[in-house]
C-alpha cells in the first residue's frame, strides 16, 4: 500500500524537478537532514532524467549519500533507487510488442540514420537538468565534510599520542610525516602494503603482491638476478612505502665518503644523538656546569650506553677484520671494498629498527663472514638481507621472502626449509594442475559429443555449470636451470703453474709471503682462504704473471691458456656499450650471430644482450665476465670471489658446470658452499706462509671460531 502511495503522489508531482527532490527527500526520511540544499538538488536533477539508467543513478548519487552518512552500503543505496523510481525507467517489454507487415522493403542502413538524427534532435528538445556550476559546487561540499572528518581522526591520534608520552619525530629528511599517518600505522613497528606493484623503469617487478615485515623477525630475500630484490630493499629505505616515521631505517648500499675522519670516529659519529647529548653535555660543563639538564642528559646517556660506545664499536670493526692500526687510520687511505665494511660497521653501532643489507658478504673475507654471521644471529630488530649464501642465511634467518612470477612468497623457517617447502608446493601444483586438466578434457569430449542430442542436453549443461564454477588452478612456471658451461680444453703435458720458495712484498722490508712453494695441475681443485690483507689476490696475480716475484720461481707452461674472475669484475668491463657490442669489440672477425648465441648460452640473451651494461644487475655483469672467460676455451680459471652478486640458483649451477670442468682451477672464495661443492684441497695463508690444511671446511671453520671468536 505504501508502495503504491508513492507512485501516486510521484504521478501527481512529475514534470517538474521540485517534485522529484520532494519525493527524494520524503524518501530519505529522517536522514534527510544530513544533504545540503544544493546536493539534494542535485541528485534529484540526476533522478529527473527519463533517459537515465538505474545503474547510472546509483553510481552518480552513491557519493553523496554514503559520504555523508545517509546509508551505509551500496546496496542500500540500490534499494533506495529501485523504491523512489517505479516505472521510470522506459523499458518495454518485447511480449508487449505487436508484429507489424511491412508494405514495402526497408534499408537498415537508412532506418538507422533516421533513428540517430531523432535521438539527437530530442536531446536538444529536453536538456540535461545537471549545472556543472551546482555539480562543481557539490563536489567540494563533499570535499570539505571529508577533510573536516580527516582532521578529526588526526586530533585524536595526536591526543592518544601525546597521553602516551609520545614525542613527534622527523625521519630522515627532516619532513614531518605524522600529519598523513593513521594511529594505526604510527604506533605500528611493521612494514605492510596490500596490492603493492614495484617498477624499475619500464619493467614490472611485483604486481599486485601483499608485503609484510613483522618487527623482531630476520628475513632472506631470495630470488633470481634482475627479479628486483635490491630496487625493493631501496624502495623501502627511501619510505617509497607507508610505514610509520617513528621506524629508523639503515639501508648499507654505500661506502662511506673517505676524509680524514678515522674509522673508529666514522663508527662513533654515526650515533647521532649520542654525538649530539655529549656536544651538549660539553658545551654545559663550559658555560654552566650547575645546570638542571645535566643529569637527564647523564640519565640519557646511560639508557642508550653512550659510555660503552666506543668499546662496542671497536668490537665491531675487530670482526670486520679491522686492527688496531687501521682503526685510527683516516678512511680517505682506504679502498672501497674497507669503506663498505665501515658503512657496515656504522648500521651495526646504531642497532636501527629495520636493518637493510644487500649482499653485505661481498666485501668479507672467511673470518668477517663467520664474524657476523653469529653477530646477526643475535640480531633484536628486523633485518632484512639479500644474500647469495645458503649457509649464512641458514644460520641467521628466521623467513625466507620469495620474488617469484611478480609475486612475494613466504615461507617460515630457513633456506634448506624454505627449499623443501617450495619444491613441495611446485609438485604438488603441478600435481594439481594436471589432474583438473585431464578432468577438463574429459567433460570437454562429453560436452562435444552431446552438445546437439536433445536427450542429453540437461547433462550437457550441467557439466557446462561445473567446468564455470572449476577453480582455475594456473600452470607452474618453473624457473630454468642455470647452466654457465666451460668448454674441455685439450690436453697439454705437466708442469702446468709451479711456484718455488717465491717471496713476494710490495716494499722490500714487508714481505706478503716468504718461501712459498705451490704446484698446479690440470686435475686441482684449490681454494685458497685467509684474512683479508694476507696476500690471496696477489697470489693469484702471480700465477697468472700480472705480478712478479720479488724473490723465487714462477714456472708457467707457455700452452696453457688461463681465464680469470676477479672480484672487482666492473673493471674488466666497459659499461658504456652493451654485453654484444663490448664483445664484438674483442673479437672483431667473429660473426655477430655467433657472440650472441654464445652470450644466450650464460642467461644474457634477448634485450639483455643490448642494453648498456651499466644498467645491468651485479648478477647479470658476472654472467656476461663468465662468458668472456668461456670464450677464450681456457686450461686453467682463476676465480677472485666467483660468487659475488649470483642468486643461490646460480651459484649451484656454477658449481656444477666447475665439476664438468676438465681443467685446472684455483679459487678465492668466501662461499662455504660453493668450496665445498668444487674444491678438494683448502690452502691457508697465514703468518706470511701458504700452507696446506690438513682437514674439511667444515674443520677449518670451527677453527676459526675457536681461535678467533672465543
Amino acid at each position: 500500500r505504501q508502495l503504491g502511495r508513492d507512485t501516486l503522489e510521484r504521478e501527481s508531482m512529475s514534470g517538474t524537478l521540485a517534485g522529484v527532490r520532494a519525493l527524494f527527500l520524503q524518501a530519505l526520511g529522517k536522514e534527510a537532514g544530513k544533504l545540503d540544499k544544493e546536493v539534494a538538488d542535485y541528485c534529484a536533477a540526476i533522478m529527473d532524467q527519463p533517459l537515465t539508467d538505474l545503474d547510472e543513478i546509483v553510481e552518480a548519487v552513491s557519493p553523496f549519500l554514503l559520504s555523508l552518512g545517509c546509508m551505509q552500503t551500496s546496496e542500500e543505496v540500490q534499494a533506495f533507487c529501485e523504491r523512489l523510481l517505479p516505472g521510470r525507467l522506459h523499458v518495454q517489454s518485447l511480449s508487449t510488442r505487436s508484429l507489424t507487415k511491412l508494405a514495402q522493403p526497408v534499408s537498415l542502413a537508412e532506418v538507422t540514420n533516421v533513428v540517430s538524427a531523432d535521438f539527437g534532435d530530442r536531446l536538444q528538445e529536453n536538456p540535461t537538468y545537471v549545472d556543472p556550476d551546482l555539480l562543481k559546487y557539490a563536489e567540494e561540499k563533499m570535499r570539505e565534510r571529508t577533510e573536516k572528518r580527516a582532521a578529526k581522526e588526526e586530533a585524536k591520534a595526536k591526543e592518544k599520542a601525546a597521553r602516551e608520552g609520545v614525542l613527534l619525530q622527523q625521519n630522515f629528511s627532516g619532513v614531518m610525516h605524522q600529519a598523513n599517518t593513521s594511529a594505526e600505522l604510527w604506533f605500528s613497528k611493521d612494514i605492510k602494503a596490500d596490492n603493492f606493484t614495484m617498477n624499475f623503469s619500464r619493467l614490472e617487478l611485483l604486481l599486485n603482491t601483499n608485503m609484510t615485515f613483522a618487527f623482531g623477525r630476520r628475513y632472506g630475500l631470495v630470488g633470481r638476478n634482475g627479479c628486483g630484490k635490491s630496487t625493493l630493499l631501496r624502495h623501502i629505505s627511501h619510505r617509497q612505502i607507508a610505514y610509520s616515521p617513528r621506524l629508523s631505517v639503515l639501508h648499507v648500499e654505500q661506502e662511506v665518503v673517505g676524509d680524514d675522519t678515522t674509522v673508529i670516529d666514522s663508527v662513533l659519529t654515526a650515533d647521532v644523538e649520542r654525538t649530539n647529548l655529549l656536544d651538549k653535555e660539553r658545551q654545559l660543563l663550559e658555560d654552566k656546569p650547575d645546570s638542571d639538564e645535566l643529569p637527564k642528559i647523564h640519565l640519557r646517556l646511560s639508557e642508550i650506553e653512550a659510555y660503552d660506545a666506543e668499546a662496542r664499536a671497536s668490537a665491531i670493526l675487530t670482526g670486520l677484520s679491522f686492527t688496531e692500526e687501521m682503526k685510527q687510520m683516516p678512511t680517505k687511505q682506504f679502498s672501497g671494498g674497507w669503506r663498505m665494511r665501515v658503512a657496515l660497521a656504522r648500521a651495526l653501532f646504531c642497532r636501527p629498527d629495520v636493518l637493510l643489507l644487500d649482499e653485505p658478504s661481498n666485501h668479507l673475507d672467511f673470518h668477517a663472514v663467520i664474524w657476523l654471521e653469529r653477530f646477526l644471529m643475535s640480531w633484536k630488530n628486523t633485518l632484512i638481507i639479500v644474500s647469495h649464501q645458503r649457509d649464512f642465511l641458514n644460520n641467521i634467518v628466521t623467513d625466507i621472502v620469495h620474488l617469484y612470477n611478480k609475486q612475494l612468497m613466504y615461507y617460515k623457517g630457513n633456506y634448506d626449509d624454505f627449499e623443501r617447502v617450495a619444491n613441495e608446493r611446485i609438485r604438488q601444483t603441478k600435481s594439481e594442475y594436471d589432474a583438473q586438466l585431464l578432468q577438463r578434457k574429459h567433460i570437454q569430449r562429453f560436452i562435444d559429443r552431446f552438445r546437439y542430442n536433445a536427450k542429453r542436453a540437461s547433462q550437457v549443461q550441467s557439466r557446462i555449470k561445473s567446468m564455470d564454477k572449476m577453480a582455475v588452478i594456473s600452470p607452474v612456471v618453473e624457473e630454468g636451470a642455470v647452466v654457465l658451461p666451460f668448454p674441455d680444453p685439450e690436453p697439454v703435458a705437466p708442469p702446468i703453474l709451479m711456484m718455488q720458495e717465491v717471496s713476494f712484498g710490495f716494499s722490500p722490508d714487508k714481505l706478503l709471503f716468504n718461501g712459498v712453494n705451490f704446484n698446479v695441475d690440470l686435475d686441482s681443485r684449490v681454494a685458497l682462504v685467509g684474512a683479508n690483507g694476507t696476500g690471496k689476490t696477489t697470489l693469484l696475480k702471480l700465477l697468472t704473471g700480472e705480478l712478479e716475484p720479488t724473490m723465487g720461481n714462477v714456472t708457467r707452461n707457455g700452452k696453457v691458456r688461463y681465464a680469470v674472475f676477479s672480484q672487482h669484475f666492473v673493471d674488466q668491463l666497459n659499461l658504456n656499450v652493451s654485453a654484444l657490442e663490448y664483445m664484438h669489440q674483442l673479437y672483431p672477425t667473429a660473426p655477430i650471430q655467433t657472440l650472441r648465441s654464445h652470450l644466450g648460452k650464460y642467461g644474457v640473451t634477448g634485450d639483455t644482450a643490448l642494453q648498456t651494461m651499466s644498467t645491468l644487475s651485479g648478477g647479470q655483469k658476472s654472467r656476461v665476465v663468465f662468458a668472456l672467460m668461456a670464450y677464450k676455451q681456457p686450461h686453467m680459471l682463476l676465480l677472485d670471489e666467483p660468487s659475488n652478486h649470483l642468486d643461490i640458483e646460480t651459484i649451484e649451477g656454477l658449481a656444477q658446470s666447475l665439476n664438468a670442468f676438465q681443467g685446472g682451477i684455483v679459487m678465492v672464495s668466501h662461499d662455504q658452499r660453493l668450496i665445498s661443492l668444487v674444491c678438494d684441497e683448502i690452502w691457508r695463508l697465514h703468518d706470511n706462509k701458504l700452507s696446506r690444511w690438513q682437514g674439511t671446511l667444515e674443520g677449518y671453520k670451527k677453527f676459526l671460531e675457536e681461535t678467533f671468536f672465543k
